[in-house]
């Protein structure tokens, strides 16, 4: 016996249809929120709000278009090149670093310096 459209059985079959709808949009906002609760917590452990107002607040340079960065450390008198990736104009990663002391750092400059001057002259 078929069900007809006024005995109330023509809907038996939908309501696990849109029970499971319901419930896949449930599972996928919840999703959505895990993801971006997981993009906020790793943003967190990479560059804590601290580490970033502190490196707001000490005017680091601005990074050269070669992908290079150089910092002082005024206490310890350091150099630090870093090696940026500036792909993206929103944000820039260091991929590497290399530290020399200030007396390394004047003697290599003294190198480049006489280099140039040299191929100047060519």
């Amino acid at each position: 016996m078929e069900a007809e459209a006024g005995d109330g059985k023509s809907n038996c079959y939908r309501f696990p249809e849109i029970l499971f709808i319901k419930l896949i949009k449930i599972v996928s906002f919840l999703l959505k929120f895990i993801f971006i609760l997981i993009i906020f917590i790793q943003g967190d452990i990479a560059m804590p709000r601290k580490k970033v107002k502190e490196k707001i607040e000490k005017n680091i340079p601005t990074i050269f278009p070669s992908g290079f960065g150089i910092k002082f450390s005024e206490n310890s008198k350091i150099l630090v090149l870093e090696f940026i990736d500036n792909k993206n104009d929103d944000s820039q990663f260091v991929v590497g670093s290399f530290a020399m002391d200030m007396d390394s750092f004047k003697s290599l400059n003294k190198l480049m310096t006489n280099a140039i001057k040299e191929e100047e002259k060519q």
